[in-house]
């Protein structure tokens, strides 16, 4: 049996320079979810793939490398 767990979260920054794009979340409401989503944007930050529809480390048409990480 497949279990899910849903986040819902708002508070995002993201800023962009010439090679890269920031992706900041802000801290969830308990420890857990916070270190789950920290380990999602380690994961997400050093993943290395162009293939369309698969969540990447690169900006879709900008090439920019997106650095996902916890506030």
């Amino acid at each position: 049996m497949d279990s899910w767990i849903k986040l819902t979260h708002t508070g995002i920054r993201m800023v962009a320079c010439n090679t890269a794009m920031d992706i900041a979340l802000d801290p969830l409401h308990t420890n857990a979810k916070t270190a789950a989503v920290a380990g999602l944007c380690r994961r997400l930050t050093t993943t290395e793939t162009r293939h369309p529809g698969i969540l990447a480390s690169r900006h879709p048409g900008a090439d920019l490398r997106l650095k996902y990480a916890i506030k």
